[in-house]
């Protein structure tokens, strides 16, 4: 199936990187993504930049998020995430 892109759409995506990012977690970061964590640190920061969240990049593949681009306090910043065992495509 095709992996289709689209933006950051709220609490239920804050959700879904959360739980993407535990589940593929990886001792000593060997997936180079960013720890639960970190993720939960910067979207409740009071310095991470809300007017433009829409700007998170997410990927999806059968409906299941697969990577994502989001930044920490404002744009400028890139931060990618992804499945560390691939996608189909």
């Amino acid at each position: 199936m095709a992996i289709r892109q689209r933006r950051y759409g709220g609490p239920r995506d804050f959700h879904l990187i959360s739980e993407f990012l535990a589940r593929h977690y990886q001792p000593g970061n060997r997936d180079g993504n960013w720890f639960q964590a970190e993720w939960e640190y910067a979207y409740t920061h009071p310095y991470f930049d809300e007017s433009v969240i829409g700007e998170i990049g997410l990927w999806e593949e059968d409906g299941e998020l697969v990577a994502a681009a989001t930044y920490e306090s404002r744009l400028g910043e890139a931060f990618f995430t992804r499945n560390p065992r691939g996608c189909s495509a």
